[in-house]
């Protein structure tokens, strides 16, 4: 139905792979956008103001897991930390700057996966396997990637 309203210029071409993609994704899961723990950028659980500054210069990223061994206890976002940049940079960021980190089913759905990151008001959650140990991180942007394809801003560096 979208191909052939598509063909009959009821859709522009944009429009078709949006709708198209949207209902692909319908039985995708969070175990398909997952970043797994050894490939996620993270900082220390108690990191200083130079780590933040040099992860960011380093990814060009904006959020940063807090990694405390082989658990996630919370996240960065940089936005937070704005006014620390100018500051020592052994200086240590304070607790109360630190975003909480939902937990998420590997096997849930994406939608499911996108309302509990809506819920908690939140931009990264922990990805957990269905026996509770940690997988990884899944993004907002990734899950919002699947519904409407790539999403690119000015905190995406040579990506």
């Amino acid at each position: 139905m979208i191909a052939e309203s598509r063909d009959q210029g009821l859709l522009e071409g944009a429009e078709s792979r949006r709708l198209t993609q949207t209902l692909s994704s319908a039985g995708r899961t969070v175990a398909d956008v997952v970043v797994p723990l050894a490939d996620v950028t993270s900082l220390p659980a108690f990191p200083t103001v130079g780590d933040i500054a040099d992860a960011v210069a380093a990814t060009g990223f904006s959020r940063f897991p807090l990694q405390d061994h082989d658990r996630l206890v919370g996240y960065l976002h940089i936005k937070d930390v704005l006014d620390l940049l100018g500051d020592d940079p052994n200086a240590p960021v304070p607790r109360s700057r630190v975003r909480g980190l939902p937990e998420i089913p590997t096997d849930a759905k994406l939608d499911e996966a996108l309302a509990a990151l809506r819920r908690a008001n939140s931009h990264l959650a922990r990805a957990v396997r269905p026996d509770g140990t940690l997988f990884g991180v899944v993004a907002l942007e990734d899950v919002v990637e699947e519904y409407i394809g790539p999403v690119r801003d000015a905190t995406h560096v040579g990506r």
